[in-house]
């Protein structure tokens, strides 16, 4: 990506301090971002402590600490979709009109929060993923037609730091966005949830075949990460003629019965988000 350094003199509140909310904090300060242009605000005064004391960023725990006529030139929504329309006309106050707000709350559309915030700011939906707590993140984001190319390299320079960003331009592809990378992880962990089951279910004691789950899909997840051959040919490297990978593999892929599995999945998911969009 090009123009990704964040230019350390803006201003950023970032309205919500839960795992996201504070990932994306620490990637900020990972970065160079001085702590006192970053401010932050939540109703759980513990967690506002610990952000001040530990980072040194400013902190609030209600709006009215916020000092008046206070313009910020990113204002994040790190907060549940369930309480953007209720948060975000609160906010609206402290966008100018070179500000962009940043939403990655799932399935709030752009015209939602632009009708719960009007005025000339740009908005960025963005879409992260868990792993961006160890800097391993995968990000999408989307932009309204008032953010500008130094405001998207702007976008893209905050989240460089928590791992991939990519963006799309048509807006319904981030249902499909959310279903896939941003529940995604989850899915993972219910693989390795089970994988760990069934190995117990073989005979293995727990402490093996949790290991022994971890790091096959650690490492099998490397070599498709390294890309020097497709996926599906690493898979058939794996399977033996009439061998105990392949035994495997009937019960998994008869059928389609994997795939479809995760088709019905990705698809609950992408219409939730599609339910939460209009809300």
């Amino acid at each position: 990506m090009e123009n990704t350094v964040i230019d350390l003199s803006q201003s950023i509140l970032v309205v919500g301090g839960g795992r996201m909310g504070g990932a994306i904090v620490h990637g900020w300060l990972r970065q160079g971002v001085n702590p006192g242009q970053i401010h932050l605000i939540d109703r759980n005064p513990e967690a506002v402590a610990g952000f001040v004391e530990s980072l040194g960023i400013v902190g609030y725990t209600g709006i009215e600490e916020i000092p008046a006529g206070s313009i910020f030139d990113f204002v994040l929504l790190a907060t549940k979709p369930q309480v953007i329309s209720e948060a975000l006309p609160v906010y609206r106050a402290f966008l100018g009109s070179d500000s962009l707000l940043i939403s990655i709350a799932a399935g709030i559309s752009s015209d939602s929060l632009s009708r719960l915030a009007p005025g000339d700011h740009g908005i960025v939906r963005v879409m992260p993923n868990t792993p961006a707590l160890i800097s391993r993140g995968v990000m999408v984001g989307y932009p309204n037609a008032r953010v500008s190319i130094s405001k998207r390299h702007a976008c893209e320079a905050l989240f460089i730091s928590l791992g991939e960003f990519y963006w799309v331009e048509n807006e319904e592809q981030m249902h499909g966005v959310t279903a896939v990378s941003g529940s995604g992880p989850a899915y993972l962990f219910h693989f390795v949830e089970s994988m760990i089951a069934a190995a117990e279910e073989v005979g293995l004691p727990k402490a093996l075949a949790r290991e022994l789950a971890i790091g096959t899909v650690v490492g099998a997840a490397r070599l498709v990460e390294a890309g020097t051959r497709d996926v599906s040919e690493l898979r058939k490297e794996v399977t033996s003629p009439k061998g105990t990978t392949e035994a495997a593999l009937n019960v998994l892929m008869g059928d389609q019965a994997l795939t479809r599995l995760l088709c019905s999945a990705i698809d609950a998911a992408a219409t939730r988000s599609r339910e939460l969009a209009v809300c």
